[in-house]
């Protein structure tokens, strides 16, 4: 009974980890070719 709503709840914080690690990767990115420039 209560698989579908875990289930639904994994994928809304992987999906918001996901998003926020990919933000997060893409300023230290530009961190570094700032550095690097």
């Amino acid at each position: 009974m209560w698989k579908p709503i875990i289930f639904a709840f994994l994928i809304v914080v992987t999906g918001a980890a996901a998003a926020m690690s990919h933000e997060v990767l893409s300023d230290e990115f530009e961190l570094v070719s700032a550095r690097q420039a």
